[in-house]
């Protein structure tokens, strides 16, 4: 079970009480959040959690490195890689898609390139 400090302070989403107004309570992690009020995760769609990208252990939590990652990237093709190194399995499946097609007809150094790029983005080098 998450704890509201397990989520980090810039997420937009907080938790909230269960029995708040327009409150939804996750049967996996506890945590409840307000799903009248909108945000990038929020409504929450299929009644997913927003939290899930917290769901795993503490390793896990690290995997939320979508701001630093997104304003760090120098372009596309770095971004695709480096989100599908990190990110949960469905967004890393679409990022590695994404950086395959945006990789086909690029120089080979190029790709190389921007997968070493991608590898220092995602250590904080």
């Amino acid at each position: 079970m998450l704890k509201p400090s397990d989520i980090p302070a810039d997420f937009p989403v907080r938790p909230c009480a269960p029995d708040a107004a327009g409150a939804r309570t996750c049967g996996d992690c506890g945590l409840s959040w307000n799903d009248a009020v909108p945000t990038a995760w929020t409504p929450a769609p299929s009644g997913r959690c927003p939290f899930e990208y917290f769901h795993a252990d503490a390793d896990a939590r690290r995997e939320y490195v979508r701001r630093p990652i997104v304003d760090a990237a120098p372009d596309a093709l770095t971004l695709a890689l480096a989100l599908a190194i990190v990110a949960p399995d469905e967004v890393a499946r679409i990022a590695t898609a994404l950086a395959e097609t945006l990789a086909d007809g690029m120089d080979a150094g190029a790709v190389e390139r921007a997968k070493q790029s991608a590898l220092d983005l995602v250590a904080g080098e």
